[in-house]
């Protein structure tokens, strides 16, 4: 887990500086009746149609179909194990961590661009989540069960800042202070709403 820390804030570093870089980016790319395709407006809905993605896959997640998945039998492991047969069963730990972490960084750092553009804003808080993320863990993994309709709200902080990631590149600028403030509110309903209407698990 220390290792897969480190691993993140360096492979953090590389997309946050990247990302910013092009979504910050006012080239321009071509002009279609007056209207200026540049390339912030490009990486915009790249970034949009991304996190668009991770949304739906998250609302099509079916429960009842939850099980444990067998890491062994990923692709990156099956190749790994092809290029290090001597290597012991922590190295492939290792490489499902930060390839875990690179997977999950295509949505998570669209989704924090979108909200404060400065690289070092960026960088910092998602600094500071994946920091105070072993320490929190075990806590969130019990907090899970009963914040039953959380995973509705992430679903719902997803579109909100995929439409943002769109209407801003077109003139329809939303503050940082508001995206905050929907992100709060829309998390904090998630949280009322798993205590007011638990799981019915939960009232068994």
């Amino acid at each position: 887990l220390t290792y897969g820390i480190i691993g993140a804030i360096v492979f953090r570093a590389i997309f946050v500086t990247v990302g910013a870089g092009l979504f910050n980016s006012e080239v321009i790319l071509a002009s279609v009746a007056g209207f200026e395709i540049t390339l912030h407006l490009v990486i915009s809905c790249l970034f949009a149609l991304v996190i668009f993605w991770s949304a739906w896959k998250m609302l099509a997640a079916n429960e009842a179909e939850e099980e444990e998945d067998d890491y062994d039998n990923l692709w990156y492991n099956k190749l790994a194990r092809k290029w290090f047969p001597k290597a012991g069963a922590l190295f492939f730990a290792a490489v499902t961590v930060e390839l875990s972490d690179v997977m999950f960084s295509f949505d998570s750092v669209p989704a924090v661009i979108a909200v404060a553009k400065d690289t070092a804003v960026v960088y910092s808080a998602m600094l500071m989540a994946v920091l105070g993320l072993r320490a929190l863990f075990f806590v969130l993994e019990a907090l899970m069960k009963h914040l039953c309709h959380l995973e509705k709200a992430v679903v719902a902080v997803l579109v909100f800042i995929g439409i943002k990631l769109i209407a801003e590149p077109v003139g329809f600028d939303i503050s940082p202070l508001l995206s905050v403030g929907v992100v709060i509110g829309l998390l904090a309903t998630g949280v009322i709403a798993s205590l007011v209407f638990p799981s019915k698990s939960e009232e068994a």
